[in-house]
């Protein structure tokens, strides 16, 4: 199985990623091993260290001209592309197109977003849906650690039914440490809102490259080809800018029949999701 991995930390030193050429080296081995034929590198952005988004981007521009050296020089056999991984605020909200354009995927309308892991303002979620106003698409990044979507799931679906990109990590797939992580995630999966899965990966140690182990996951709880579409598919037409494939156009009787946490699961959750909105309790 090949791989089109669309969210890493595999540039050395930009980020709470990769913290030397060295582990970059040993992630990309794994990567390749593992038989990811394209990576993404997609340093943080607007968050801690990275506030400055114009002085961020010299600086991982000029460190991702290295790594492209660096595969060069290797001879590794791996395609890299450039994005971002933002975290999402209303400032975000009001930079100019040009500096919002250059934090998309290898120049794509494709933007990795992060929320908050605990708690957030509705009003967060409405933001992401209005960045579609300015022709970009915004990926929403590993909802299963986010807390408020545990806890309100319609939240997610609204925005997936909004045409925003969801995308859950491998690592939370098989991850022994959080088993709640894991069974929302492979809910998530079943119940069609998400339209990619990535490694996320930090380190050449635990948090690694390889996605064998959670495709193989998805592809037993689903099927070979709609892990596919989830590993491979979709990610591979986000980097050729293209739209992509919905999770029930591909194998819609186990998203709407089998899957226990389908539609239902979402609609129970609605009343929930009301009164918050409402700002009840």
């Amino acid at each position: 199985m090949k791989f089109v991995d669309i969210h890493t930390h595999i540039l050395w030193e930009v980020d709470d990623g990769a913290k030397s050429k060295e582990m970059t080296e040993n992630m990309l081995k794994t990567a390749v091993d593992s038989g990811t034929e394209t990576i993404v590198a997609t340093p943080h952005m607007n968050r801690d260290e990275n506030k400055d988004i114009s002085e961020t981007i010299k600086k991982v521009k000029k460190r991702f001209r290295e790594f492209k050296a660096l595969i060069k020089e290797r001879e590794v056999n791996i395609k890299p592309e450039l994005g971002y991984e933002v975290y999402f605020t209303y400032e975000l909200m009001r930079i100019e197109n040009s500096l919002l354009s250059e934090l998309t995927i290898d120049g794509t309308t494709y933007i990795l977003v992060e929320l908050p892991f605990e708690y957030f303002s509705p009003t967060l979620v409405e933001g992401i849906i209005e960045l579609r106003k300015r022709n970009v698409d915004p990926i929403l990044v590993h909802p299963e650690r986010v807390r408020e979507f545990r806890e309100n799931p319609l939240l997610l679906a609204d925005l997936a039914n909004n045409d925003v990109v969801v995308q859950v990590n491998s690592e939370s797939l098989i991850d022994d440490t959080d088993t709640e992580k894991a069974r929302f995630a492979l809910r998530l999966i079943k119940s069609g809102v998400v339209h990619i899965v990535a490694s996320d990966c930090h380190d050449d140690k635990n948090r690694i490259p390889d996605m064998r182990a959670a495709y193989e996951i998805v592809a037993k709880e689903t099927s070979p080809y709609f892990a596919e579409l989830l590993f491979y598919e979709n990610p591979k037409r986000i980097i050729e800018d293209k739209p992509i494939t919905e999770p029930s156009e591909v194998y819609y009787e186990i998203l709407d029949n089998k899957s226990k946490f389908s539609k239902s699961w979402f609609i129970d959750m609605a009343g929930k999701i009301y009164s918050k909105l409402r700002g009840k309790k």
